[in-house]
């Protein structure tokens, strides 16, 4: 026969056999899967930093400062030097970088693979080693705003507009604050809008969610801003220990307590095509 008979019997091992048959298994997954697309609803966030930083003025008394000035979030991804990231870990060191827990981008301002994600609203927590009393400060004096690539700006409004979740809203601990004579910290009390449930958070309208597209495309590039306007300073003295009295000694800068860590994580869904590697 010849070898271009439709009907020729060709011989083949068992191993050729079955790479025909992989190969053309992903071809129908392929074929099968174009323009499917998934979601998930694992969100993005990251960390911006208030940092109290500590100057000795006198023998046992401390002046604080928090610098006034914007903090982004979003500007940088997983693995990255924290310092001079323009998110306010400035006084760490070059050394300190980014993971899992201020960020889960990774790349700046993009999302994840070239996913499509819609904000459905904004959610803020604070770390669990942040001052209270500062944080009252902070949610007090800073506003936030969400710009999208290099023209679009939506001025969200000062923190206090936000549903507080937990950590602001009930009791907090603060290292910044003299605490009674027989305790070493103090407990802060504060008020807060909105209650600790899983839907306390700053909502976008359902019809009309914020679209943060691939990028490449217009309104890829996120990041939120918040600013504040004017410097925080206060002075703080330590105390020795005496009869009756339990010592206290203020948190030195990049100390816990000595800032407020404060990670903005987006609420919604992502839209994407489906991974063939599955």
């Amino acid at each position: 026969m010849s070898q271009t008979d439709p009907n020729a019997i060709i011989p083949c091992r068992q191993a050729d056999l079955n790479a025909l048959r992989a190969e053309a298994k992903q071809a129908g997954a392929r074929e099968a899967l174009a323009g499917v697309a998934s979601t998930q609803a694992t969100g993005y966030y990251s960390t911006v930093r208030f940092q109290a930083v500590r100057v000795t003025t006198a023998p046992g008394v401390f002046t604080y400062t928090v610098k006034q000035g914007k903090r982004t979030a979003f500007g940088y991804k997983i693995d990255s030097g924290l310092s001079g990231d323009g998110a306010g870990f400035d006084s760490l060191p070059a050394t300190v970088t980014s993971t899992l827990n201020q960020t889960n981008l990774t790349a700046p301002n993009q999302t994840r693979d070239g996913e499509r994600y819609f904000i459905a609203g904004i959610a803020h927590y604070l770390s669990d080693v942040s001052d209270g009393w500062l944080a009252k400060q902070i949610w007090a004096k800073a506003y936030c705003e969400l710009k999208m690539g290099s023209n679009l700006t939506f001025p969200l409004g000062r923190l206090s507009f936000f549903p507080c979740l937990g950590g602001l809203s009930g009791r907090a601990l603060s290292r910044l604050v003299p605490p009674p004579l027989g305790a070493s910290v103090q407990d802060v009390w504060s008020f807060a809008n909105g209650v600790e449930d899983s839907d306390s958070y700053f909502h976008f309208p359902e019809e009309s969610p914020m679209i943060w597209n691939p990028a490449g495309k217009t309104d890829s590039q996120l990041a939120l801003t918040y600013t504040l306007p004017d410097d925080i300073v206060f002075v703080v003295d330590s105390r020795p220990a005496a009869a009756g009295v339990v010592a206290y000694d203020p948190p030195d800068t990049n100390e816990d307590y000595s800032f407020v860590d404060l990670t903005v994580r987006l609420v919604g869904r992502s839209l994407n095509q489906v991974s063939l590697n599955q």
